[in-house]
């Protein structure tokens, strides 16, 4: 299994549970089928815009169904993300930017004017996607997440990926220096993933629900439930009363 890619595995879980519920946020679902062709989309995206095999791509958002989208588009054309938790400070945010020598962005509405703002600083920074309700409100240049999805193609795309290529740039808290970027190839990832399955004893069916941060490290903790076959449930935060409500509708086994 370490032998596979990111992209390999996403495809392996999505050939088998197909009709399965995948992925649900609020009242939407998607299945497993539906998750395949999103990650497809958008990695069909990514390569329209001329993007390549380790070019750096930054994630900020919120929590969404997106995130995961991006997140294993980026994987499947050997690209690599950054992924920035929505609660670093605007400093933050510009510093790794800067270091990652992102050449593409993913964002929501809250965060788009701080990339717009910092965005003449790094000439690198061609391609900014926004995820937004109202695309007629969006800058000139700046893509509709949702318009490019649906005119891409559903098919995988075909680009040579190995397990030892590069997969994404983790940064650091940096509480004692600068914060550092750490690499994780598709291997690294993939064995944290099998790791989990083993250790947390994730099984069949199980359902797992998401609030915090998916940059952050429990962005790892979502492929073990999908390689399971399982549901993950996806929030945009933390909220106790909403945790609990979730947990008895939806009959969540962990989080």
């Amino acid at each position: 299994m370490l032998e596979m890619d990111v992209g390999q595995l996403i495809d392996k879980s999505v050939a088998k549970y197909k009709e399965r519920i995948a992925l649900k946020m609020w009242d939407k679902a998607i299945t497993y089928t539906e998750l395949g062709e999103k990650i497809n989309r958008f990695a069909n995206v990514l390569l329209q815009f001329g993007l390549k095999k380790g070019d750096r791509l930054v994630i900020l958002m919120w929590n969404a169904m997106e995130y995961l989208f991006a997140d294993y588009g980026c994987a499947k054309v050997g690209m690599v993300k950054v992924p920035l938790n929505h609660m670093l400070a605007k400093g933050d945010v510009d510093f790794r930017i800067g270091d990652s020598e992102a050449v593409a962005a993913v964002v929501d509405e809250y965060f788009l004017p701080w990339v717009l703002e910092l965005k003449p600083k790094y000439p690198k920074l061609q391609e900014i996607i926004c995820i937004t309700s109202y695309p007629e409100r969006l800058p000139s240049g700046i893509h509709d997440f949702t318009k490019l999805l649906n005119q891409a193609s559903p098919e995988s795309p075909e680009v040579d990926v190995g397990n030892e290529d590069l997969l994404a740039l983790m940064y650091t808290g940096g509480t004692t220096g600068i914060s550092k970027g750490v690499m994780h190839t598709h291997k690294s990832f993939i064995s944290v993933v099998y790791s989990e399955i083993v250790e947390w004893g994730i099984d069949f069916d199980d359902v797992a629900l998401v609030m915090a941060p998916l940059p952050h490290a429990t962005g790892f903790m979502v492929p073990p439930s999908l390689l399971r076959g399982g549901k993950v449930i996806i929030t945009k935060g933390f909220d106790p009363p909403e945790m609990c409500q979730l947990i008895q509708e939806e009959k969540v086994t962990w989080t």
